[in-house]
């Protein structure tokens, strides 16, 4: 009888992700990245159209998003990514302020010389991304700096708690990365230079302020651009937002002449009329004397009094 062949196991056996938590993590990232605005109407059907999936799963990610904060569920009215306030900022930043200024005292404690090369090449990443006007790649690279700064603490807390507001710092940080990126380029600058003296008293202090700042014009971008606690992005650009404007635009248009009302109008100049303009149409008799009409092609409807109807009628 032969024997049966064994079978050794060489790890765990590696699943495909979910759609929905794809769909999740997608949505989320088109949120940090500045995709999606704040305030921004969210459509089921274009969301669906633009990632390739049904809308099932992107109903789900709707409902996780909104647990997490990062889209508000309007009654009769939708889905919207939400607009952060004054004090959700103020909170957030200031406990990454306490974790960032604990890490850059840590970091001035352990960091060698390699580590300080590292940390003074994301600085050179931040300042040509910075050149570019990229704001995304200034985003990107100040969260590896910070990043980095938390690696060389040897915290292992830490680098656990910082990446939990990791993801909505950068989502804050988007709309100012430009704005405020010169100077916050700058602290980076003299923090690294604190962690490479060995000073963990200086590196401490210069992130703290650092911190601060970054708090600070938030908060003031927030109250100049968004008016009282929110933050708002630009009129969203979509193909589904253009469409929606121009169906708006059609409705403040007067509506055009009913074919009803136009052959009324011609009836009762000529007394001759094919049935080829003949539209169709009902009649409804009211109480006060008026002929309620109904075309039954546009669903346009006007009143008349029975005198002038039982008029045109012999006519």
């Amino acid at each position: 009888m032969p024997d049966t062949p064994t079978v050794t196991a060489r790890g765990p056996i590696s699943r495909p992700t979910p759609l929905r938590q794809a769909v999740y993590e997608a949505l989320t990232e088109l949120i940090i990245n500045g995709s999606l605005r704040p305030g921004q109407r969210l459509v089921e059907a274009d969301l669906a159209e633009s990632l390739g999936v049904s809308r099932q799963p992107i109903r789900e990610a709707l409902q996780r998003l909104q647990t997490a904060g990062w889209v508000d569920l309007r009654p009769s009215q939708g889905a919207f990514v939400h607009s952060p306030t004054t004090e959700e900022c103020a909170q957030l930043l200031s406990v990454r302020a306490l974790l960032e200024t604990r890490s850059a005292r840590d970091a001035a404690r352990h960091a060698t010389g390699r580590d300080v090369a590292r940390l003074w090449e994301l600085q050179q990443a931040g300042l040509t991304a910075l050149a570019a006007a990229d704001a995304r790649a200034v985003v990107e690279a100040n969260a590896a700096l910070h990043s980095h700064i938390t690696l060389l603490s040897r915290n292992a807390v830490l680098a656990e708690l910082i990446p939990q507001v990791d993801r909505r710092v950068r989502w804050y940080y988007m709309p100012i990365a430009r704005p405020r990126g010169k100077d916050a380029w700058n602290e980076h600058a003299r923090i690294i230079e604190a962690i490479g003296e060995g000073s963990p008293d200086r590196a401490e202090a210069l992130m703290r302020r650092h911190t601060r700042n970054t708090t600070d014009f938030y908060c003031r971008q927030i109250a100049a651009v968004g008016g009282p606690g929110r933050l708002t992005g630009p009129r969203p650009t979509t193909t589904a937002a253009r469409r929606r404007r121009r169906r708006r635009r059609r409705r403040r248009r007067r509506r055009p002449a009913c074919p009803a009302q136009e052959f009324g109008a011609i009836s009762r100049s000529s007394p001759v009329v094919t049935s080829k303009t003949k539209p169709r149409t009902s009649s409804v008799c009211g109480r006060n004397g008026e002929v309620r009409t109904r075309c039954m092609d546009c669903r346009t409807s006007w009143s008349t009094s029975r005198k002038a109807s039982t008029a045109q009628a012999g006519r």
